[in-house]
């Protein structure tokens, strides 16, 4: 190909142009101590707000159960440590230990005594379960917003040969 006359340098260009691609443009990292680069975020972290909605469950889910074992408690205000109920984590556990009917209740049968002390522990079990997850919301790694990219970037171009030198400019819009 004779590169010397006009038209020949223009499709050069042109076939040259047309499959080069632009390197995406550098962007430097900010200068960061070695204390916070042990502190960086998992690839895998959850999305932003996780945090907030992770707290809300396991509050709600404490809520929910330790409002259960009071409720449990007034129905059955005779029952043995029937009041320990009011005391939220341990008081179902304690009310397990004397699970029973109480000499002064009317109508207590062993199935009562039963689904009463059911109740207890799966009450115990959700409460410290709710506190957990109040917990691991507390400890959770989220990721930070990614920054949007940029809406356009321009690079330079510059390619030399032994018979030729092109300048161009490429981008992405």
């Amino acid at each position: 190909m004779n590169l010397r006359s006009p038209a020949s340098c223009i499709l050069a260009t042109l076939s040259l142009a047309s499959s080069a691609q632009a390197e995406p443009p550098i962007q430097a990292e900010p200068a960061v101590s070695t204390s916070a680069k042990a502190e960086t975020v998992p690839a895998e972290a959850p999305p932003p707000g996780t945090r907030g909605t992770l707290a809300l469950t396991g509050g709600l889910v404490f809520a929910g159960w330790y409002g259960l074992a009071i409720a449990e408690s007034y129905a059955y205000p005779k029952a043995p440590e029937a009041s320990s109920l009011r005391i939220p984590v341990v008081g179902p556990w304690m009310t397990i230990a004397k699970a029973g009917c109480a000499p002064e209740e009317s109508g207590c049968t062993t199935a009562i005594a039963v689904i009463r002390a059911v109740v207890a522990g799966v009450s115990a079990v959700a409460q410290v379960g709710g506190l957990a997850v109040v917990a691991e919301a507390a400890l959770l790694p989220s990721a930070r917003p990614k920054p949007p990219p940029p809406k356009a970037s321009v690079a330079p171009m510059f390619s030399a040969g032994p018979n030729n030198v092109m300048l161009g400019v490429s981008g992405a819009f």
